[in-house]
């Protein structure tokens, strides 16, 4: 995949990031990052902050008495998959491929109630340990109270055999595939001289990801296709052959192109829309993402 320089030199930067507050956390943490001069996102279905100017670094989250981070920071392209998704506070939602737990942090804040608990049910999968016990440590250790534990289910499984079995479980699912990555692989290249990941090796594993998210969605349910990636092969062109193999499973899902839940963030990020969904792409005056997004529905 051939990458301008222009978009090099972006992605060699840090992307502008966002810090997800912790709702169990609440009301020190926004108190904190008010009194740091952090500005609110307004319009959000989740709390969330960011820098003031946006491009300065966030300060790092303190912790409350029993170790819970105040918040969790996060490209601020990757909130446009969670408010796509747009859980329901009841909802049982599946994040398919959930480590290391940034977008499944930001998931618990849309789950959770006034009163401190989780409405919903929220399954976190994630086929490599090394990375599962991060996730755990983010969402056991420093996101949820012990007492809240019992909500989310932490399992390890290969994404790909997800809903073969009949369980169709579940009214959201998240697939934020492993993919080229961008920014890391502009990292590793300068660093260390590796070459991009075949994108056509990895796309074959995304569209087996994304069709066992189709099957573990209930009928009226929503699947979310993430990546940070500017490759069309594992962007559009995944939702485009898993559809049309859906369709040959008896499995048949229509694309949502709405972006009414992103105004708030359009105006520190910029998109184009493609044939299946929205890239957020860096550009010299919002350096975030990348990020492509395409919400499907049953």
């Amino acid at each position: 995949m051939m990458i301008s320089r222009t978009m090099q030199a972006l992605l060699k930067e840090k992307p502008l990031y966002c810090a997800v507050v912790n709702k169990f956390a609440e009301p020190e943490a926004t108190q904190y990052l008010h009194n740091h001069g952090c500005k609110p996102i307004n319009g959000l279905p989740l709390p969330c902050f960011v820098n003031d100017p946006p491009n300065t670094p966030l300060p790092p989250s303190p912790q409350t008495t029993n170790k819970l981070l105040y918040y969790y920071t996060l490209d601020i392209a990757s909130l446009f998959p969670i408010l796509a998704l747009g859980p329901h506070p009841h909802s049982n939602v599946l994040d398919m491929c959930a480590a290391p737990g940034g977008k499944s942090f930001a998931l618990i804040q849309l789950l959770s109630l006034q009163n401190s608990k989780l409405g919903g049910t929220l399954a976190l999968n994630d086929v490599s340990h090394s990375r599962l016990t991060r996730l755990k440590d983010v969402i056991f250790s420093k996101c949820l109270p012990s007492s809240l534990r019992h909500s989310v289910r932490i399992t390890n499984r290969r994404g790909e055999d997800w809903g073969r079995t009949g369980e169709r479980d579940y009214q959201c699912v998240l697939v934020d595939a492993p993919c080229s990555s961008d920014r890391h692989q502009i990292k590793q290249w300068i660093e260390k001289g590796r070459m991009y990941p075949n994108t056509n090796e990895l796309s074959k594993l995304q569209e087996k990801l994304l069709l066992a998210a189709l099957y573990a969605t209930e009928s009226g349910g929503t699947v979310v296709y993430s990546t940070c990636t500017l490759s069309t092969i594992e962007n559009d062109g995944v939702i485009q052959r898993t559809l049309d193999v859906a369709r040959e499973h008896g499995l048949y899902f229509k694309l949502n192109s709405d972006i009414s839940m992103f105004t708030p963030l359009l105006q520190l990020c910029s998109y184009v829309s493609t044939d299946y969904g929205v890239l957020i792409t860096p550009t010299g005056n919002t350096n975030c993402g990348p990020m492509y997004v395409s919400k499907l529905q049953n």
